[in-house]
């Protein structure tokens, strides 16, 4: 068997091209971008293209199959319990067991679930090596952190491969580098705990892990193709990163993946992603003398802060050229005292960029809301505003009195 890897996308995705030297039969795996470079691969290779195969339904493994399917003829073919979450069109549906032929090699199609239902791996053990997908990574597994994920199920599963899989096979994962099986069961923590039956369940960093790539990955895709006016752009995910620092919980996570996903940052949304509503769940402190400060938990909420929930004599802070959260401390029309802003300030510090750094103290701009602008076509959580002061404050979580 002859392998062609291939890195495509904002996740560093792997795509590859398998083929018999001999015969020069082929199939294309997990094709998520770039189907025409992929097509002329196969055209410049004279191959025979037998399928194209899906170790899951996920965009990034599988957005390019239908672009890719009208230029070869391929069919695809995906695990029948992923069947129903594939936006594209699948020709084959198969199940556990199911045998693709290369050549006169046998590749076993091995069911998988945990990161999807329908999650596969492929063996073959002429050539030692098997295409795990987003199961098994060099050091560490699948993440559990999507509604179609099971870290129980993820745990048999891993039980299941290992049985099946000897040191000396090779993996090909669906993202980073190839090693082999021996490699795995020294250094992969993960995978060792799901062995010895310990399930996995700190989904908040996982999730953290998975949106913190992708959006650092756009930012350097935006710097690297050199927009015209990228600036915005950048700011914007900049913004969105440390949402991603500060956040919580899982639902503070979840909210940060929606906005992504409607801004065209994670994904083209499908028809339920679209129906998905962000929860408005700002975090809400009080001060020492009883007023009420919310903060955004990400832009979508800052604007929704902002713009509908503050009236236009509360006063509006944020840390001076420093991504974070809109701060809305409420006056009821009372004019705040310094105290009160400075309780405000110290709280827009702690949810800015300014948290884990150096930087102390953090200037904070604060000014009455009627004076904050939203321009036309602005990214979420972007405003313009006139009329600001500017204090300065040590970023700090009152210990009391915050609710969540």
């Amino acid at each position: 068997m002859e392998i062609i890897k291939k890195v495509f996308g904002e996740m560093l995705n792997n795509c590859y091209i398998i083929f018999d030297a001999e015969s020069r039969d082929a199939y294309v795996i997990d094709p998520g971008y770039e189907a025409e470079e992929i097509a002329g691969i196969i055209a410049e290779k004279k191959l025979g293209l037998k399928g194209i195969i899906l170790t899951h339904f996920h965009y990034d493994h599988s957005d390019a199959c239908d672009e890719l399917r009208a230029l070869t003829n391929a069919p695809v073919f995906i695990h029948e319990a992923d069947e129903a979450m594939y936006t594209g069109h699948a020709d084959i549906t198969i199940n556990d067991g199911h045998i693709f032929n290369l050549g006169r090699e046998i590749i076993n199609a091995v069911h998988a679930p945990g990161h999807s239902d329908g999650g596969i791996c492929l063996v073959a053990p002429e050539s030692k090596v098997v295409f795990t997908g987003d199961t098994i990574f060099p050091t560490s597994t699948g993440f559990i952190i999507f509604d179609s994920c099971s870290a129980e199920v993820m745990g048999a599963t891993i039980r299941k491969l290992d049985k099946i899989l000897p040191d000396d096979y090779t993996i090909w994962p669906g993202h980073r580098e190839s090693v082999n099986m021996e490699y795995v069961r020294k250094h992969n923590k993960e995978y060792n705990n799901y062995l010895q039956g310990k399930i996995l369940t700190n989904r908040i960093k996982q999730k953290s892990v998975y949106l913190y790539t992708l959006v650092s990955n756009a930012i350097n895709e935006l710097r690297f193709r050199k927009k015209q006016q990228p600036a915005e752009d950048i700011a914007y995910l900049d913004s969105v990163l440390t949402y991603i620092r500060n956040a919580e919980t899982f639902e503070d996570l979840e909210d940060i993946g929606t906005e992504l996903t409607e801004n065209g940052i994670l994904t083209k949304p499908t028809a339920k992603e679209k129906s998905k509503k962000i929860n408005i769940k700002p975090y809400e402190y009080t001060t020492a003398s009883g007023r009420r400060i919310l903060v955004g938990r990400n832009n979508k909420e800052n604007d929704i802060l902002t713009f509908k929930t503050a009236s236009e004599k509360d006063i509006w802070l944020h840390t001076k050229d420093i991504p974070g959260s809109h701060v809305i401390l409420f006056t009821d029309g009372i004019a705040p005292t310094e105290e009160e802003i400075s309780e405000a300030a110290s709280l827009a510090a702690f949810h800015s960029k300014a948290r884990r750094s150096r930087q102390t103290p953090v200037p904070v701009d604060y000014v009455p809301v009627k004076y904050i602008i939203k321009p036309h076509s602005a990214k979420p959580g972007s405003v313009r505003f006139t009329h600001n002061k500017t204090v300065y404050a040590a970023p700090k979580k009152p210990e009391k009195n915050t609710k969540f």
